[in-house]
């Protein structure tokens, strides 16, 4: 563990860190679905 990093805010930073890679994940399954969707209409 960090050690001048009280645990409260380690778990609140990973916690944000956490949501902010889910979000591109996210963003990027939508992308490519999206993607997916405009091949197979013919465009």
């Amino acid at each position: 563990m960090y050690q001048g990093m009280p645990d409260k805010e380690y778990y609140r930073r990973r916690r944000w860190r956490n949501y902010a890679l889910g979000g591109v994940l996210l963003g990027l399954v939508v992308l490519f679905f999206f993607i997916t969707l405009a091949r197979m209409g013919g465009g």
